[in-house]
């Protein structure tokens, strides 16, 4: 008989960060406690629910793995990633951009901080590698121990630091180990956030201290495979024609289209990938070539 399944928040009302427990339960106290030591002194709201299922990979004849993905995909083929990207907006208005500079902290994972841009102006956009050796000591990191993360902000002006920023938000792109998979975590992008650090005390902010001006808990379960399945048994193109003088064309492609005009195209998977495949394997799209047969060379469209 397999145990009822405990899901623990960081926040009331079973929202937030959190975590799967089952008995004998966690010590969140210990830091070898399955990376679960962020959660100390923050639990908030409990949930029981019953064990999940648990999906079993499929082999197509060809070897390839099948899958969509779940969070149970996750915990079966993306456990670890060797590649970690950050992303971040800042808003484009007035007074938006910081003279401070913005660091990125993965919480309990030792004192190196992830320099993300020194005094950025409005509209600051940018991805980054991370350096996943540099600060997890690991060539790749195990998913569960990026579960809290903090946006640090140091005061590098005496006079002008430590001024109000707009936050649009955040992203992780990320590689799974082993499978090769691609993955991204959107649940901050859209935060809209405006960030000021201050001295827990009510004293001046300090030039060589990393104040905390934002963080959020990152759940395994968040991050979704980019494309969502392996496989695809559709495939449709929409073709859209310009909207000016003589964009149209006599040439055949695939419909004879005039200006302006937009048409949704079933591929024949078959004959396009040949084999007489039913389904096909996104690995196996790498590119897309539109053919323009027929009538004059310059009614190309």
């Amino acid at each position: 008989m397999e145990l009822p399944v405990t899901v623990t928040f960081t926040h009331p009302g079973c929202k937030g960060g959190k975590f799967l427990s089952s008995f004998p339960g966690h010590d969140l106290f210990q830091p070898s406690q399955e990376h679960l030591s962020v959660f100390n002194d923050a639990i908030q709201s409990f949930r029981c629910s019953e064990p999940a299922a648990v999906d079993s990979p499929t082999k197509r004849p060809s070897g390839l793995q099948r899958w969509e993905w779940s969070a149970q995909t996750q915990r079966r083929i993306c456990t670890h990633f060797d590649e970690l990207s950050f992303g971040i907006q800042l808003k484009n208005g007035k007074s938006e951009g910081t003279f401070d500079t913005l660091k990125l902290q993965f919480v309990n994972e030792g004192s190196h901080l992830h320099t993300i841009v020194e005094s950025p102006a409005a509209g600051f956009h940018h991805w980054q590698r991370i350096d996943i050796e540099s600060i997890f000591q690991d060539k790749s990191v195990d998913v569960n121990r990026i579960r809290l993360i903090r946006i640090r902000d140091r005061s590098t002006n005496v006079l002008f630091g430590g001024d109000e920023w707009g936050l649009v938000g955040i992203k992780f792109r990320a590689r799974c180990a082993k499978s090769a998979i691609y993955v991204e975590h959107n649940k901050f992008a859209s935060l809209d956030k405006e960030l000021q650090i201050h001295s827990s005390h009510g004293s001046d902010i300090w030039l060589d201290v990393d104040y905390r001006a934002w963080e959020g808990y990152v759940n395994p379960e968040d991050w979704e495979a980019k494309p969502p399945c392996s496989h695809f048994d559709r495939l449709d193109v929409k073709l859209e024609i310009e909207g000016r003088n003589w964009a149209g064309t006599n040439n055949d492609v695939y419909l004879r289209p005039s200006a302006n005009e937009v048409f949704p195209l079933a591929v024949d998977l078959q004959k396009a990938f040949g084999g007489g495949k039913a389904s096909v394997a996104f690995e196996e799209l790498k590119s897309v070539t539109v053919v323009s047969q027929g009538g004059r060379r310059s009614d190309a469209a």
